[in-house]
């Protein structure tokens, strides 16, 4: 009787004892995961692809505390789930419009929704009961709004604490500050991608702009601006290069029997095996008309010979199919090359035509040289 009435009268301070240790582990536990998610969430800023950061915030919030999370951000007027992690597969691409009442409570209250403290209310008014099925439609137990000023950028939906506790205010402080830090990532990723967005159209538009629609092949214009540009490179270092004028023999008589688009389809064919027989950093361009232009930088006057055959080649080795027709096709080219023909751009393009004159003049299919003809 003794050894139990010591036991009873012990037994309160042991039970306070062991409920102050477990609270003194839980909150050591808890603020080691806080520190631990807000320290991982600093190389957010370093991310600029909106997919990937969105993904590893969702990851970072349920790597421990809570069973899932999602992220939903703006676009446009509404707010369309960008990344989850354990949630249900359907919730993928789901949006939450504009006039949802989250983003109205959101939007006015600008703090976090608790969806244990709104279903803790005795009477709960329409636009409560309404405000919980929105969050159970996606699976929120906390909804932590981010903003950037005043502006909702989207916000974070996260499920229950694995520990099936409840979210305290030092939990919605850490996942508001860590919504704080995903604000600026995710603003500046957006940033990023839109100007990604715009070189590239840029880079289209002018690629657009440079390239002939029918072949494929740079423009007059386009090919002479990167043509200057090769040539002083090749002066400063006083390397060797050829240019070539390229025509394709009695191509108006087959416009004129089998029509243009018969010549269109040969005009893209020629291209295309020119363009597959040239070396690399070599450039062509279509002149105007049947005439195509070409470069070949580091080319002496004896390899300039050697790759206008093998372009030559090229084309008269095999006709060209069209609608059933085989058509030969063979071409005349005309080379002039650096320093002994001449020493600009404009130059080299009159000694290499004359070539090409006199190569169409000598019964065409064939290459001349510059330094054949005599002036």
């Amino acid at each position: 009787v003794g050894l139990m009435a010591v036991l009873s009268s012990i037994a309160p301070s042991v039970y306070l004892w062991i409920e102050k240790r477990t609270e003194t582990r839980l909150l050591k536990d808890q603020r080691e995961y806080q520190m631990t998610l807000l320290q991982s969430s600093a190389g957010m800023t370093r991310v600029r692809e909106v997919k990937k950061l969105s993904n590893l915030l969702v990851h970072l919030i349920t790597k421990a505390k809570v069973t899932h999370a999602a992220l939903f951000l703006a676009q446009q007027k509404d707010y369309i789930l960008k990344a989850s992690r354990h949630q249900i597969v359907s919730m993928l691409g789901y949006c939450v419009r504009e006039d949802n009442p989250i983003v109205k409570r959101l939007k006015e209250r600008k703090k976090p929704i608790v969806a244990e403290e709104l279903r803790l209310k005795k009477h709960p008014d329409f636009a409560t009961t309404k405000l919980l099925v929105s969050l159970d439609k996606i699976q929120a137990a906390v909804i932590i709004p981010i903003f950037i000023d005043t502006e909702l950028l989207g916000f974070l939906s996260l499920g229950t604490k694995r520990s099936e506790e409840i979210y305290t205010q030092s939990d919605l402080e850490v996942f508001s500050t860590l919504a704080n830090q995903a604000a600026l990532a995710i603003e500046n990723a957006m940033v990023f991608e839109e100007l990604v967005k715009t070189q590239a159209e840029v880079v289209r538009q002018e690629t657009r702009a440079a390239t002939d629609a029918l072949t494929g092949l740079l423009v007059r214009r386009a090919f002479l601006e990167l043509a200057e540009k090769e040539l002083k490179k090749s002066h400063n270092k006083n390397i060797p290069y050829s240019l070539l004028m390229i025509d394709l023999d009695y191509f108006k008589e087959k416009n004129d029997t089998y029509g243009h688009l018969v010549g269109d389809a040969v005009l893209q064919e020629v291209a295309s095996r020119l363009h597959k027989t040239l070396r690399q950093g070599d450039l062509l361009g279509r002149f105007g008309g049947e005439e195509f232009i070409l470069l070949l930088p580091t080319a002496s006057a004896d390899l300039a010979h050697t790759l206008a055959q093998r372009l030559k080649e090229s084309v008269s080795s095999a006709p060209v199919q069209v609608d059933g027709k085989q058509l030969q096709q063979t071409l005349s080219i005309g080379v002039a090359s650096y320093p002994q023909d001449g020493d600009t751009l404009v130059l080299l393009i009159a000694r290499a035509d004359e070539a090409l004159y006199k190569a169409k003049k000598g019964g065409r299919d064939q290459v001349s040289f510059a330094s054949e003809v005599k002036r």
